[in-house]
């Protein structure tokens, strides 16, 4: 044992330690010794003070008690001190010392030596203040002066003195640790760290400064080297854990991206659905829409075979022009709201939206017996919006409102309302039907969320109208009573461009003439070329008929001349597309000069090659005035380019 004690001794450590421990230990026992004596001493005085304040309030309870006489209600202001265990005995004298009342503790038989006496006078304001105050000196005066009694609190200070004794205890519990904290802060002083740590150090910071590669070699075989090598295989983990996350956000972003896109097809496929859905119940309204005018148009030209009245003629062509023009424009808004189409913004006029939609409810809304009234503000402002998808927004809540109707028996009214509003434009859906209650507005504008019948409804209609309204920086509300429903939205103004602003009609204009101009018509039935060829001889241009893209083809081959080219783009055997890509290689300075004309709105193919063809687009049916105004702007273009010069 001795020889280990003397082994010890001549290690570094420990030589180390000792001074070190010898320091701790004195610094240590002052400073214990210190805290204990200044822990015996403020204990006592913290007690007295705390019960100093309690005697006050006793004192101040006591007072009218005292002044009536009641002795019950003095005891209980005496034994109000019986939730603190320090108290041993609670006593009231009179002025002169005499005993009033007293409570003890009933666990305290006698008298502790470690007793604290305190002791405070009842006083209360005399009566007779008035002449007190008269015939006294100020200090006489002060009310606080009138003694009626005095309360004495004996306070065991055991309590307290086992409680600085724990604090003395927990004095020497912490000098103890910092002793045995000294020791070790010595013996890790001790130990040659100096190296290694510096290098632990730096690699550190590295790795703060996002160098994940560094590796610390292992110094030794103890701890240090221990940390080194934990160090390292550290730093690998975190290098292959960076990895792995990186390559893991790169796989998550492309998820993100793929999900994405499915999710605009999805909606894509919804609002889709949706237009396809509307256009169904449409269809049968749309039939009997076309009969009505197609009857006037049969019924008139039946009229003008078997007998032609020229007093009569014009008046009867009138209807017949009428009667086609609205067969032609409720074609045109049905292909118009069917045509499936890229998102596409631009200025727009609200009202007629608002107009187009109504007139493809039309039919079925006057056919469930619902009176509708617009109330549309002429100079209304435009929005920046998708026309396709504003219709889709109006359709969808003219189904629901008149849904609600038949439904449920109640209302026959469906009010839509346009307003200019500040720097917006309110557009108001309102009907007198039954209403909704308050849970079903809460969740009307829900995905799938529906009242109907499994089956008989999705649930997407409010819902996609919300994500269009909202796509569009607007809002929409929904208020409703019992008698009532009204959707209002409320949409970003713009100023109106002076190119939307109303132009005088010039329907009745005549035609400017275009002497020498020659033009090659091209269609594949001969009732649509021959009125084409007629309307355009009012121009005075030259035209060459072509029935069908095989005869354009021969036409195009023979190296005629022509200014211009028109024509129809879906035909048998050549359509119009192969025309073009003929004209195109063969024929290239007609390239600019071509107009495609078409019944076939609806066909996406079609309307894209078009598009990217750059040539104008005269959608059938079609006006002579729209026939004028394309041909006429067409063969202009050709004046400008090539002076008075025909084009060979």
């Amino acid at each position: 044992m001795k020889q280990l004690i003397l082994k010890a001794s001549r290690r570094l450590p420990v030589r180390i330690v000792a001074p070190i421990l010898m320091v701790n230990m004195l610094v240590l026992g002052v400073v214990g010794g210190v805290l204990v004596a200044w822990t015996g001493r403020t204990g006592i005085e913290s007690l007295e003070k705390r019960f100093q304040v309690v005697a006050d309030t006793v004192a101040r309870n006591a007072e009218l008690p005292i002044l009536a006489a009641d002795d019950e209600s003095l005891y209980r202001v005496l034994a109000s001190v019986e939730e603190l265990p320090e108290v041993i005995e609670a006593i009231a004298t009179d002025p002169q010392g005499e005993l009033i009342r007293r409570y003890r503790r009933v666990d305290q038989s006698g008298e502790s030596e470690d007793v604290i006496r305190i002791s405070r006078n009842v006083t209360t304001i005399p009566s007779d203040w008035e002449d007190f105050e008269s015939g006294s000196s100020q200090e006489e005066a002060d009310p606080s002066l009138l003694q009626i009694g005095r309360v004495e609190l004996l306070v065991s200070s055991a309590m307290a003195r086992a409680e600085t004794r724990k604090i003395q205890a927990m004095i020497f519990g912490a000098w103890a640790l910092l002793l045995i904290a000294g020791v070790g802060t010595g013996w890790m002083i001790a130990r040659k760290v100096g190296g290694p740590l510096e290098a632990l150090v730096q690699a550190t910071r590295d790795v703060a400064a996002g160098d994940l590669s560094v590796r610390l070699p292992p110094s030794s075989t103890d701890e240090i080297g221990e940390l080194s090598r934990s160090f390292s295989a550290m730093t690998g983990d975190l290098q292959a854990f960076q990895e792995a996350l990186l390559e893991n956000q790169a796989q998550l972003e492309e998820r993100v991206r793929a999900r994405t896109a499915e999710l605009e097809r999805a909606q894509a496929q919804l609002i889709g659905s949706e237009r396809l859905s509307a256009v169904g119940q449409m269809v049968a309204g749309v039939a009997h829409e076309l009969n009505n005018p197609l009857a006037v148009v049969l019924g008139y030209s039946s009229l003008l075979r078997r007998e032609f009245d020229p007093e009569k003629a014009e008046q009867k062509l009138d209807h017949i022009a009428d009667a086609a023009d609205r067969a032609r424009k409720i074609v045109t808004n049905l292909m118009t709201f069917a045509r499936k189409q890229e998102s596409e913004r631009g200025p727009v006029q609200l009202n007629e939206i608002v107009e187009s939609t109504l007139q493809l409810r039309d039919y079925e809304l006057r056919d469930a017996g619902i009176r509708v009234v617009s109330r549309l503000e002429p100079e209304l402002a435009i929005v920046n919006a998708d026309v396709h998808q504003l219709q889709q927004v109006l359709l969808n809540l003219l189904i629901n409102a008149q849904q609600s109707i038949v439904e449920s028996g109640v209302g026959s009214t469906i009010e839509v309302v346009t307003r200019n509003l500040g720097d917006e434009i309110l557009m108001i859906v309102r009907d007198d039907g039954p209403g909704m209650p308050q849970d079903v507005q809460a969740r009307v504008f829900e995905p799938f969320f529906t009242t109907k019948d499994v089956g008989a409804g999705t649930g997407l209609g409010l819902s996609i109208v919300y994500g269009i309204i909202s796509d569009h920086g607007g809002t929409i509300q929904v208020d409703s009573e019992p008698g009532y429903a009204r959707f209002v939205m409320r949409l970003p103004a713009r100023e109106m461009p002076e190119s939307l602003r109303p132009a005088r009609s010039t329907e009745d204009g005549p035609p400017a003439v275009h002497p020498e101009r020659r033009l090659l018509v091209v269609d594949d039935n001969p009732e649509i070329l021959e009125f084409v060829s007629e309307a355009l001889e009012m121009l005075d241009v030259e035209v060459i008929q072509a029935l069908g893209g095989r005869a354009a083809l021969d036409s195009l081959g023979s190296g005629e001349r022509y200014d211009a080219v028109l024509s129809d783009m879906r035909m048998p055997d050549v359509d119009g597309r192969q025309v073009y890509e003929f004209v195109r290689d063969h024929r290239p300075e007609l390239a600019d000069r071509f107009i495609f004309v078409t019944g076939d709105v609806a066909n996406e193919r079609s309307i894209e090659f078009i598009q990217r063809t750059g040539c104008d687009l005269l959608d059938k049916p079609f006006t002579v005035r729209a026939l004028w105004d394309v041909v006429e702007a067409k063969l202009n273009s050709v004046q400008e380019q090539s002076g008075t010069g025909a084009t060979e």
